[in-house]
């Protein structure tokens, strides 16, 4: 009859020990581990759609900021469909007849750009301060939609001396240079004839109507002596 002495007994036992620790912290310690693991991995997951989710809700809010912003800039102006270069010249040129010596206007062109188009005029010239201010006032305040750009000013005087009196007084004079944009051809949001108005457009700046004159830029006031 077969017989286990001592040793045997031993060495039996120490394997079944070592197959009930294996099969516990393979079926038991390990698969809580493995859970574990699962749940963070589901939860990265998660937090990835929520950023996915914030990055796309981010994105829409930039698109309807950018919406508004040009709807807030644009409420009152009217933005056509075409324009024609002489247009936009006689529009200029009428606000051009009082206060300017000389007003030379080039067309740089058309670009189409998002949502509108932009004819630019390059204009030159020389004009008293007063009525260079009241010009570029109006072009930015009436409701036909021109921007001005890149303005650029040089100091000039003018000095008349009365026949008469003797008296002698100065204009203050100022050669510029700048750009013009017409807007034209923009979508409906954009440019909405039929917000409110009160039926005329603009046509003075009111400071035009006291007798103090705008004041002068520094960058444009001679050095002194």
């Amino acid at each position: 009859m077969f017989t286990l002495d001592s040793n045997q007994t031993l060495l039996i036992s120490c394997l079944v020990l070592l197959i009930g620790v294996g099969t516990y912290l393979t079926y038991f310690r390990q698969q809580s581990t493995i859970t574990s693991l699962d749940e963070k991995i589901e939860a990265k997951k998660e937090e990835k759609k929520k950023i996915r989710t914030l990055q796309a809700d981010l994105a829409d809010a930039e698109s309807r900021f950018k919406t508004a912003r040009r709807r807030w800039r644009t409420q009152y102006k009217t933005v056509p469909e075409t324009i024609s270069s002489p247009d936009i010249v006689a529009y200029l040129t009428e606000l051009t007849q009082t206060g300017f010596k000389r007003f030379d206007i080039t067309s740089s062109g058309s670009e189409d750009r998002d949502g509108y188009s932009v004819h630019t005029f390059s204009a030159a010239g020389e004009a008293f301060f007063t009525n260079l201010y009241r010009f570029v006032w109006t072009v930015e305040n009436n409701r036909p939609f021109y921007r001005v750009r890149d303005l650029e000013l040089t100091y000039l005087e003018q000095r008349e001396t009365d026949e008469e009196t003797g008296r002698t007084t100065m204009d203050v004079l100022v050669s510029f240079q700048r750009e013009v944009q017409a807007i034209y051809g923009a979508a409906e949001e954009i440019g909405d004839e039929t917000q409110p108005s009160d039926g005329r457009e603009v046509e003075r700046l009111p400071v035009a109507q006291s007798p103090s004159s705008p004041p002068l830029p520094s960058s444009v006031l001679p050095n002194p002596a």
